[in-house]
């Protein structure tokens, strides 16, 4: 991702340097906009209803919702056993806290009798 970074600022900033002074002063502007509250609304707004039109589209896409079908699949496997494994790990801390509280009676019993 860094690498990813480095390479595209590298890019940018070669593309610059052939850009004639009016266009990076147009450019200028331009990032100026984008750092507007405005600009970001919008920004925000389009990424959401693109998002949303994907949505829409997956759910027509046989190949996605295959891929859908074998990873909710392949998850409810993976969370049963989880599940199991909690649930089983639950009832022997429930029967150590039994054991102890046993132990505790009967150590109080016996001191008290003795």
């Amino acid at each position: 991702m860094v690498q990813e970074f480095r390479l595209l600022k590298y890019e940018i900033i070669s593309a610059l340097d052939a850009l004639s002074l009016d266009s990076l002063r147009l450019l200028a502007k331009f990032v100026t906009f984008l750092r507007t509250n405005i600009a970001q609304t919008e920004i925000i707004t389009t990424n959401e209803t693109a998002k949303l039109e994907l949505m829409r589209q997956a759910s027509t896409d046989p190949m996605f919702m295959a891929d859908l079908q074998e990873n909710m699949t392949a998850f409810a496997g993976v969370d049963a056993e989880w599940w199991e494994a909690i649930q089983l790990n639950d009832l022997g801390i429930r029967y150590q806290i039994v054991q102890a509280i046993r132990f505790q009676l009967e150590a109080h019993l016996t001191q008290r009798w003795i």
